[in-house]
């Protein structure tokens, strides 16, 4: 899990040049400290699925799933337990 972490981190930060994610709480909201918003979640999905090699269906796009780098993790480890990559 530590290891999606990071790696969805170092995509955001590439995306956004937001240093702060290094010290943010894997609980704190991405979407209400604007690290995510519209254009970013389009590019995140696109690395999640070309990285974990799943589709994000449109209905899985709600905070629930992308608030947090632990929701982000806890998502993409659902859609990939049982997959090797």
């Amino acid at each position: 899990m530590s290891e999606i972490i990071e790696e969805i981190r170092n995509y955001l930060e590439s995306r956004t040049g937001r240093q702060d994610l290094r010290t943010m709480e894997l609980n704190e909201s991405l979407l209400e400290t604007g690290i995510i918003d519209s254009m970013v979640m389009v590019g995140l999905t696109a690395f999640i699925e070309e990285k974990y090699g799943f589709r994000v269906d449109e209905d899985d796009m709600v905070p629930e799933n992308f608030e947090t780098l632990e929701a982000i993790a806890n998502y993409i480890a659902r859609n990939t337990a049982g997959k090797t990559s």
